[in-house]
């Protein structure tokens, strides 16, 4: 399952996070993408619908691969773009 990570900004350049209480942080919102779903649309939906930010998808600015292993647990691995 892949994951994207949305970066929201204002006209101002502030940066929009969202507050985990129980975790006690704030991180960029993010969401899970199906194989069959769009990064965009997945994106947008949540913010809007978690944030209720109306929010409009200019560019992508960055893709990553990162490769995750969970130890002692045989075949489970998980690849992030």
């Amino acid at each position: 399952m892949e994951r994207a990570i949305i970066g929201v900004t204002d006209v101002d350049g502030r940066v929009l996070l969202v507050a985990h209480p129980e975790e006690r942080i704030a991180i960029l919102p993010n969401d899970t993408v199906a194989p069959d779903e769009e990064w965009a649309t997945v994106g947008r939906s949540w913010v809007e619908g978690a944030a209720g930010v109306d929010v409009t998808i200019e560019d992508i600015e960055r893709v990553r691969r990162v490769e995750h292993a969970i130890e002692n647990r045989d075949g489970v691995e998980s690849v992030t773009y």
